[in-house]
């Protein structure tokens, strides 16, 4: 992963309409945190489920809500006035 994101950010910023490429950059640092993030509270779910069986699986659930939630408030849109 880390050999790709210089040439995507590059792609990105280079892709970005003129005088938007601040903010590109910005959005694609944002949305790989935001994976990161989500991406540790997954492994951490499973690891927390380990060999517990039907007792972790609350803690998997737990996890899922978090993500749908996550991923909802990144998707929501503001209205511009």
């Amino acid at each position: 992963m880390s050999f790709a994101l210089p040439a995507l950010a590059t792609l990105v910023v280079t892709a970005a309409p003129e005088g938007t490429a601040g903010a590109a950059g910005g959005l694609l640092n944002a949305a790989r945190q935001l994976g990161a993030t989500l991406g540790v509270a997954i492994m951490g779910a499973f690891a927390a489920v380990g060999h517990r069986g039907a007792q972790g699986a609350g803690a998997l659930f737990v996890a899922a809500a978090v993500c749908a939630a996550a991923l909802a408030a990144a998707s929501v849109r503001r209205r511009r006035t």
